[in-house]
């Protein structure tokens, strides 16, 4: 009768050891698990960032200048790039280049340092695309990398100079 209690008593310490292992198996699966999702959340693009984004590049000031030594806004620029175009007297910088040439230029420089689109998990960013529509129709188009990605997030901005109206969409696919 003594040997039959201590073999039940071995056997349900061993189910107790059992199960603690199981449990502390499951806590540290959890606890990896719990990392690895949010590691993965904050290589993701937050739609707030884009329009912020896309706000502060319109304020950014170019390389180009004027003979006062006045440099332009990425959104003077644009003004006087499309302005220019139609009626033939477009403006140029002092160092000769057209206010069309240093505004591409400046956005390219921006959107590329800012997002610089790429392949592989080390870019979260694939691509991206702006485009620039006056009174509906488009004006000019930038883009870089993989923009064919489901996933995107998007910004507008709306302006108005001599009374036409821009929008600026700026979209990061990811």
């Amino acid at each position: 009768m003594k040997i039959k209690r201590n073999l039940n008593k071995q056997a349900q310490e061993e189910i107790v050891g059992f199960s603690m292992i199981i449990v502390l198996v499951s806590v540290i699966l959890l606890i990896l698990l719990s990392i690895s999702l949010k590691s993965g959340s904050e290589s993701t693009v937050e739609s707030y960032q884009v329009g912020s984004f896309l706000q502060s590049l319109i304020q950014e000031t170019s390389d180009c200048s004027n003979k006062n030594v006045r440099y332009y806004s990425i959104e003077e620029l644009m003004y006087k790039c499309y302005f220019g175009s139609f009626s033939g007297e477009e403006e140029i910088c002092i160092d000769k280049r057209d206010t069309c040439d240093a505004f591409l230029k400046s956005v390219g420089t921006t959107l590329n340092r800012s997002w610089n689109p790429g392949i592989g998990e080390d870019f979260p960013v694939k691509g991206y695309l702006l485009n620039i529509t006056v009174d509906g129709e488009l004006f000019k188009q930038i883009e870089a990398g993989n923009i064919t990605q489901t996933s995107k997030k998007g910004a507008l901005q709306e302006l108005r100079n001599r009374g036409r109206e821009f929008k600026l969409e700026f979209y990061i696919y990811y």
